[in-house]
């Protein structure tokens, strides 16, 4: 093996950089970016026949540092991020997918599983930002049609991008518009599961999170209104409506968000069950629409 001084100075220099901007990763972060800057896995860094780094190399290395010295998020920087086995295209404008948002598409597989068994359903991802959830669930689903409902362009076009690359763009519709009000819009019946992860960030709260999120990932996909369950109100009342009899609900949540969660869910569904992020926290509220529920012009 060839040593190779000029990038290991390069990730010294770039980790003594990003540790004096206070990220607690740099270490990682430094690698990471010198494995998207050679575009090798972090597993080849140190090892193998490869070349040291070029001078203009070293320059482009440092030109990303001082982005993430800035706090953007490295996945802004790389764009990308893994999410359920998969990698997602991700770029500003466009919510970063959460590691802990896999318990809700686990979940949903779950469901369909255990009450739908080989059968054909119709799933709704509301709010699909990148596609994580809509396109994992096309992925690992093999009997479904997916609806992708979103109000970013930005936001679709990436999805777009990432369902082809991951082969699951012939399972997916990709539909510009507001929550279940796009799903009302396409007048073809009703779905099977509706699943969604919306914004639940109270509104005073959002600027005092870590800068990588403040600063750069988009407020309208982290706003949940003056007490983060704006979105859960409208999505839970307009189930009835769009959600067959029977058929489930599955809603990401913050940690302190089940029971008064649930407590909406409460007149129209039943079998309710609330999940636990590895942290401990509240994190999944899944729920099957009773049959008995029928859409009126005075519900809720």
């Amino acid at each position: 093996m060839k040593p190779k001084p000029r990038m290991l100075k390069a990730i010294k220099q770039g980790q003594h950089m990003l540790e004096q901007a206070g990220i607690t990763t740099a270490r990682l972060d430094a690698q990471l970016l010198m494995c998207h800057l050679l575009q090798r896995p972090r597993s080849e860094m140190y090892i193998g026949d490869h070349p040291d780094i070029t001078p203009d190399q070293y320059r482009r290395y440092m030109a990303l540092v001082r982005e993430r010295q800035e706090r953007k998020p490295l996945q802004y920087i790389t764009q990308t991020q893994e999410f359920m086995g998969l990698n997602f295209r991700v770029v500003p404008g466009v919510l970063i997918p959460r590691p802990e948002t896999e318990i809700l598409v686990e979940r949903v597989i779950e469901i369909y599983k255990e009450y739908y068994g080989q059968g054909f359903v119709r799933i709704a991802d509301i709010g699909t930002g990148s596609g994580a959830i809509a396109l994992s669930l096309a992925k690992y689903i093999d009997r479904c049609r997916v609806w992708a409902v979103d109000v970013s362009r930005i936001a679709l076009d990436i999805a777009r991008y990432n369902a082809d690359v991951l082969g699951v763009g012939s399972k997916v519709e990709f539909i510009s518009g507001h929550l279940l009000d796009a799903l009302k819009a396409q007048d073809i019946g009703k779905w099977d599961i509706i699943v969604s992860n919306p914004p639940y960030i109270e509104s005073d709260l959002i600027d005092s999170l870590a800068p990588e999120v403040s600063r750069y990932e988009p407020r309208q996909a982290l706003d949940g209104g003056s007490d983060g369950l704006e979105f859960y109100r409208r999505i839970i009342g307009d189930c009835p409506d769009v959600l067959k009899g029977g058929g489930y609900l599955a809603l990401e949540i913050g940690y302190n968000q089940g029971p008064r969660v649930i407590g909406m869910m409460n007149k129209d569904f039943e079998d309710i069950r609330c999940f636990k992020d590895l942290a401990g926290h509240d994190r999944v509220v899944t729920g099957r629409l009773k049959n008995s529920v029928q859409w009126s012009e005075d519900r809720c």
